[in-house]
This record gives structure tokens, sequence and C-alpha cells, in this order.
């Protein structure tokens, strides 16, 4: 695949995430889907020990928003 540069003077200068504070752990999941094993089988299927998950009042918006600001105080944006 190629890239085609649009404008060269257009550059990323940084870069910003958020990760949400639920963390959810392959024994909650073996719990809420048994069919999916224990812990350590969905360890063997996933390679995964644990993931996030949004909170329940939390939306994709918020985690936006919050990766958002992460990004304009990382870049010093100045937003006044």
């Amino acid at each position: 695949m190629t890239y085609k540069i649009v404008n060269p003077n257009v550059k990323i200068t940084a870069i910003a995430h958020y990760v949400p504070t639920r963390v959810v752990d392959n024994e909650e999941l073996a719990k809420r889907y048994p069919k999916a094993g224990n812990a350590e089988d969905i360890l063997g299927k996933t390679g995964m020990h644990e993931r996030r998950y949004c909170a329940d009042n939390e939306s994709t918006m918020d985690m936006a928003t919050a990766a958002t600001k992460a990004l304009i105080k990382k870049a010093n944006i100045d937003t006044k």
C-alpha cells in the first residue's frame, strides 16, 4: 500500500490516550460467561489477563473528552 502526502506541512506533534479505570479480569469473565471456561481457559484463548471497560456512568464521549483534554495539555495548546 502506498500513501500520498496531501500536505507536507501537516504533522502529528502529540498523541494522548485514556484508559478506563474499571478492570475486568478473567475470573470475572468466567463467572459472567461460564461457557467460556475458567480464568486459565480464557487466558489461553485470548492471551489477556485483564481488560478495561468503561464505567456504568461513562460513555464513549466521556472517554474521548478525557483523551482530548490529555492531548491539549500534552501539546501545550492554549484553549482560551
